[in-house]
């Protein structure tokens, strides 16, 4: 019986973190905006959240490796459906995020 309990407890975790997971995605591929970054913080996993145009935008798709590029004044672009983000700096240099 406690087997069984426990069976249960362990797939009801995995379901809700699986539910998030797509959650978290599904979120971020349905961003869409290009302005100039006003505000940035990062989380302690690296994940930045970002203001532009006064709208804040918590970038957490895994694939994105920002190692703390994006700095405020940057120029951030992406299209919703899409999981391409380009990233363009003050100094004008262009970094693409896939």
């Amino acid at each position: 019986m406690k087997l069984l309990f426990v069976f249960f407890i362990f797939l009801l975790f995995f379901g809700f973190a699986f539910y998030m997971f797509e959650k978290n995605n599904s979120q971020n591929l349905n961003y869409n905006f290009k302005g100039k970054v006003e505000n940035i913080c990062y989380d302690v996993k690296g994940f930045p959240f970002v203001t532009i145009n006064q709208k804040r935008y918590y970038l957490s798709y895994n694939n994105w490796n920002f190692r703390h590029q994006i700095e405020n004044g940057d120029s951030l672009e992406k299209e919703a459906s899409s999981f391409v983000l380009k990233l363009t700096k003050s100094t004008g240099e262009i970094i693409i995020f896939k």
